[in-house]
């Protein structure tokens, strides 16, 4: 009986411990929820504005940086009937005439002179803005084309001023006075003239106006200080911030250059989310003859047997780091009235300091690899050594400015890029066409120590 007791004690006993267990002992729980890897991205933006001689492409025109911008107008018809009698006048270029002292398109009753070329060392050159016009040939004879349509044409050789027929394009010959086999004079001017159909404003000087306004000036035209109407020249080259789109996006886009041309392009862009390495590469270079004129026979026999053009031999670049006389690059979200902001960062002129990325020459043929890495690296050694070596300044000095020439994420950097088309120039490149593409290439930084 004792036994049977004592195994009943027990038991509970054994209960009692076990409940008791469960409110006894302190307990806690730590989660780490959502763990997540998440890969990074790296992207680069581009955005380019493009200038040609002192003319900046802006919202597909060529624009004077300089000019008054109007605010007002209103379209009025010019009576011009002199002006448009003369558009329908016919000279025979075969023979000479020598008019009064009329000596150039507003002496003869045109508007305006669209262009002015002269023949110098053997070939045509514009007296400043060709504005759409071109002008090839000898000192015999000229041909000459527009894309404004000419009212007329005025051609000087020697003491003779000829008035020619306009339209589109045409012929000038030089001045034989005693007939072609006795006494010529070489053409040395070809003056191109227009005719307005509207003018624009009163012609009166409101007060606080600095010209005749132009408001209400249609797309593609543009009002003088003198109330005349003229025709805006269309550009390519500038955009804002983008991906590069095949065929859309274009820094060079010129047609009927001459020898004297010159033009340039601020390229800026931006490396997103992380610091990369970066280099432009120059690929796919074409050289095209097309096709041979009457004066690139003088210059270049063998113009229809080789095919190779010359306009790329002719054509010399450079480019910079343009960030400025301040080392870095400041610039990015301040407006130029802010402190800090460094006015030669972007301004497609190469300052005292800024570090060449590539020499005055012409492309290589094979293509070109032009390496950003040396040349952040360099502008660092020279300028930022005693600033932050991860290029990171908080937009201060030196911002951007890499000790190891890294792109710094974020960060918005300018390139200049020039080009030239030098006066001393032959026919050989007559007609001819350079192509290349550009492009930019980045790879990530970090884990990379030996890119591309």
């Amino acid at each position: 009986m004792k036994k049977i007791i004592s195994s009943l004690i027990s038991i509970i006993i054994v209960a009692v411990f076990t409940v008791g267990s469960t409110i006894a002992f302190f307990s806690d729980t730590e989660t780490s929820a959502d763990n997540v890897f998440s890969a990074g991205s790296l992207d680069i933006k581009i955005d380019s504005q493009s200038h040609f001689r002192d003319l900046v492409c802006t919202d597909g025109y060529w624009i004077d940086p300089y000019a008054i911008v109007c605010e007002d107008t209103t379209i009025g018809k010019k009576d011009n009937e002199y002006g448009k009698s003369l558009q329908s006048f016919f000279v025979n270029t075969a023979n000479a005439m020598v008019i009064d002292e009329k000596k150039n398109c507003e002496d003869y009753g045109f508007d305006y002179t669209i262009a002015k070329w002269e023949y110098k060392c053997g070939s045509y050159l514009p007296e400043g803005d060709p504005n759409g016009t071109s002008v090839s040939g000898n000192r015999k004879l000229a041909s000459w084309t527009s894309e404004i349509e000419a009212a007329g044409i005025i051609r000087k050789a020697a003491w003779d001023y000829m008035l020619l027929s306009g339209g589109y394009m045409g012929y000038a010959n030089w001045y034989c006075p005693m007939g072609e086999n006795n006494y010529c004079h070489d053409i040395s001017h070809i003056e191109i003239c227009g005719n307005n159909e509207d003018t624009c404003g009163d012609c009166v000087l409101d007060n606080g106006e600095e010209c005749d306004n132009s408001l209400n000036v249609a797309e593609g035209f543009y009002c003088t200080n003198d109330c005349k109407l003229k025709p805006l020249n269309p550009c390519t080259g500038t955009w804002e911030e983008s991906d590069l789109l095949n065929g859309a996006h274009k820094f060079f886009e010129y047609a009927r250059l001459v020898p004297g041309d010159y033009g340039e392009d601020t390229i800026s862009f931006h490396v997103y989310d992380n610091d990369a390495w970066g280099r432009l590469v120059i690929s796919k270079v074409k050289d095209d003859e097309n096709y041979c004129m009457d004066g690139e026979y003088f210059d270049e026999p063998i113009c229809s047997e080789d095919g190779f053009g010359e306009l790329g031999e002719k054509i010399h670049f450079t480019a910079w780091l343009d960030d400025g006389d301040v080392p870095g690059f400041q610039n990015g979200g301040l407006s130029k009235d802010d402190e800090g902001y460094d006015a030669g960062e972007g301004d497609n002129i190469q300052q005292g300091g800024e570090i060449e990325i590539r020499a005055r020459d012409v492309i290589n043929a094979e293509g070109e690899i032009w390496d950003l890495i040396g040349v952040l690296t360099a502008r660092n050694e020279n300028e930022c050594a005693e600033y932050s070596p991860d290029g990171q300044n908080n937009g201060g000095i030196c911002h951007g400015l890499a000790e190891d020439g890294r792109l710094v994420g974020g960060t918005t950097y300018y390139i200049g890029l020039a080009w030239e088309f030098p006066a001393e120039q032959n026919n050989s490149t007559q007609s001819d066409t350079l192509v290349f593409d550009m492009g930019f290439e980045i790879e990530q930084w970090r884990n990379n120590n030996e890119p591309f």
